[in-house]
């Protein structure tokens, strides 16, 4: 750790230690993870309420949640809750809409522990709010990355939930709603409009921290069809592992209109209804 590091871990460690009490946690249990792809708009999500769950970012958008018994939430990324904040899409700073709806989920979600990034300690305080960071650390592999010291997984959402379910001490993850990790993957997530499409791409995303991870996890990947097959983890088909067939459903369908329309006037780049999609994606009329 450089000096500035250095300085803010010794002032946060306490606030880390307080992570301790998640160690080994769920030793020899299996767990869901839920990701934000589109296969969620086919899904039930209470059908998968019979383990511990971990979900990530919007997921608490879709009207299922309440029914899909998640216990722990992730978003690592720095800075997300700050009233004002450069946006990712525009690369510029503006008011923080994504944020501020974040705060108001958590508040409606109490039951959940959630994991943030230490930066927004200022914005989002709770007995049920727990801190990470990384404190300029380079991932190695997950036997170091401790969720009480510097957590370094946070490349994307996906190696975040994989550092924390080691840390808890899973045995294996089943992922729900991770369409980059099939072959092919499907475009886009579940609260943007359309069909699941077929991209076709020669290597995962972060793939890296997924290889790394299943010297510890034994993972699955839980596919909408037989179209669509495990690319780097094997995958189990949607109707085989619940019995019921995958029923596609329009994010108007599974998202309250209000926060659909908080995601369209976020300036993200999402394509929310019909002409957003068409907009964003010429070509895919088939997928309407």
């Amino acid at each position: 750790m450089n000096f500035k590091n250095k300085f803010l871990y010794s002032v946060t460690k306490n606030i880390l230690s307080k992570n301790n009490t998640f160690k080994g946690f769920h030793r020899g249990e299996s767990c869901y993870f839920f990701g934000n792809a589109k296969s969620l708009k086919y899904y039930d999500l209470s059908l998968f309420n019979d383990k511990v769950s971990i979900g990530c970012n919007f997921l608490f958008l879709h009207k299922d949640f309440n029914n899909a018994g998640v216990n722990y939430y992730y978003n690592g990324d720095p800075f997300f809750l700050y009233p004002y904040a450069k946006n990712l899409y525009t690369k510029k700073f503006k008011k923080n809409t994504i944020g501020k709806l974040f705060v108001q989920k958590v508040k409606e979600n109490p039951d959940i522990n959630y994991f943030i990034n230490i930066s927004d300690y200022p914005m989002l305080r709770g007995k049920n709010i727990f801190y990470l960071h990384h404190f300029g650390e380079h991932f190695t592999d997950y036997s170091q990355c401790g969720l009480d010291t510097a957590f370094t997984a946070t490349k994307s959402a996906l190696s975040g939930m994989l550092g924390i379910a080691i840390y808890l001490g899973f045995k294996d993850a089943t992922l729900v709603g991770f369409d980059h990790l099939l072959k092919p993957k499907a475009s886009e997530h579940f609260y943007e409009y359309g069909k699941l499409d077929q991209v076709y791409e020669p290597t995962a995303l972060h793939e890296n921290f997924l290889i790394e991870a299943q010297k510890f996890l034994n993972l699955r990947v839980v596919s909408p069809n037989d179209s669509y097959k495990g690319h780097i983890i094997p995958h189990i088909n949607y109707e085989h592992l619940t019995g019921n067939r995958a029923l596609f459903r329009e994010n108007t369908e599974i998202i309250e209109n209000r926060d659909l329309e908080k995601l369209r006037n976020s300036d993200f780049g999402f394509s929310i209804t019909k002409n957003e999609f068409l907009n964003n994606n010429p070509g895919k009329l088939n997928l309407l």
